[in-house]
């Protein structure tokens, strides 16, 4: 079930947006581009809870506040939040219908870690640098 993040009824999938936090396996360890607040309000409850589902924002623009997580054991066990522990705020504008993945790469500090939001269908990035 997705998170709603937008004020008055629920509305169809056509007419809202998704976006979620992309996991990635690079060998030894898991990367997952966390999102921790979206227009400002907070996604993470906790420093240990990630939301895993999709949130549901209306189209326009919007900003994102996300972090890289690490973990060496599985995607669920977070045991470093990496060199970055500031948010990284991403601005970009969704369209209606569309699904976002908030994405990134692990460069073993903070100038080279990259955090980036991508177009699910046409994998366009629309915020962000990938490295």
């Amino acid at each position: 079930m997705p998170v709603k993040n937008y004020p008055g009824p629920d509305l169809p999938r056509e007419q809202v947006a998704t976006i979620r936090s992309g996991i990635n396996f690079y060998g030894l360890s898991w990367v997952i581009a966390v999102i921790d607040a979206v227009d400002g309000e907070k996604i993470l409850r906790t420093a240990d809870e990630v939301n895993w589902g999709r949130i549901e924002i209306l189209p326009g623009e919007h900003e994102v506040s996300a972090s890289l997580w690490v973990s060496v054991l599985t995607p669920v066990t977070l045991v470093n939040r990496g060199s970055t522990p500031e948010f990284r705020r991403l601005t970009f504008a969704a369209e209606a219908g569309e699904s976002y993945i908030v994405d990134g790469s692990w460069g073993g500090g903070s100038e080279k870690n990259a955090i980036w939001i991508v177009n699910e269908r046409t994998k366009e990035i629309v915020a962000g640098t990938k490295r």
